[in-house]
């Protein structure tokens, strides 16, 4: 059946039916067709893009997504398309498109991280995959209750907020979850940045001493180039670090790059400093 009044996007002027074996045109039901799930509206009309039914185990209701006019089928697992417009108004009106990884039921993946095939995914109350680096709150059972992208420096996060970051980047697929010690370009700048391997932490921003470096949430500290060494202040102490992030321990009169002397402690913390050398 043609349609030149239809508005979607995607649609091209045809609808798909389905007529049983008794002729009649299936309408306003479900079907599974050779192993895929189609929606028949109350004209018997296929489906496509956006649907919104009511939630199987509660009664508010869920957005499910059946694939492009040519197919409609419903989607499971990874799929990618712009957000309907009661999902996300922005996005819908610029045409931006997000990932999305729905169960086999159809039912949307939201506010958690997920692990899929052996990686770790976030996804906001949208549906939303995340992607980039997020200062994220989940409650007691690893739900997401709010996220923040870390866009530019003054979206750092202090050392006492009740946030944790976490990195979902390009490797090894778009999207995962980075563990361990990566790079992160934040406003053309690039930051050090070490994430839990393991635990029920995992993924989130180290926010200690750890590894002989200072991390706030996440975020290496590191003395510039020009600096050679830095003195910062961290837990009511005063340590010296120097370009690669190391804590400079036991060292006496080495100097930064304003020819101040420094003697530290073993723990990296400043015993003593000053322009002239210390005896």
């Amino acid at each position: 059946m043609e349609d030149d009044e239809n508005t979607k996007d995607n649609f091209d002027g045809a609808y798909w039916f389905y007529f049983g074996s008794n002729g009649k045109k299936l309408n306003d039901t479900t079907k599974t067709i050779n192993g895929l799930k189609y929606l028949f509206n109350e004209n018997g009309a296929a489906e496509s893009e956006w649907y919104e039914s009511a939630s199987p185990s509660t009664s508010s209701s869920a957005n499910q997504y059946y694939n492009l006019p040519d197919q409609c089928w419903l989607a499971k697992g990874w799929f990618k398309a712009v957000p309907g417009e009661d999902i996300d108004p922005e996005a819908y009106d610029d045409g931006e498109e997000y990932w999305f990884y729905a169960s086999s039921s159809g039912q949307l993946t939201t506010s958690q991280i997920k692990t899929i095939n052996g990686l770790r995914y976030g996804f906001n109350e949208k549906g939303e995959m995340l992607h980039g680096l997020y200062k994220l709150t989940l409650d007691s059972n690893k739900r997401l209750e709010s996220y923040e992208e870390i866009e530019t420096e003054d979206d750092f996060p202090a050392a006492d907020e009740d946030r944790e970051v976490y990195y979902f980047g390009n490797s090894p697929k778009e999207g995962a979850m980075a563990t361990g010690k990566t790079t992160i370009d934040i406003d053309g700048e690039k930051y050090t940045y070490n994430f839990r391997k393991s635990g029920s932490s995992k993924g989130a921003g180290y926010n200690a001493i750890y590894d002989d470096s200072i991390y706030i949430q996440g975020r290496m500290l590191k003395a510039d180039k020009d600096e050679k060494y830095k003195a910062v202040q961290y837990n009511d102490k005063e340590y010296l670090i120097g370009t690669t992030g190391k804590l400079a321990k036991n060292k006496t009169n080495i100097q930064d790059g304003d020819g101040m002397y420094y003697k530290t402690n073993n723990d990296g913390s400043i015993q003593d400093s000053g322009y002239e050398k210390i005896k």
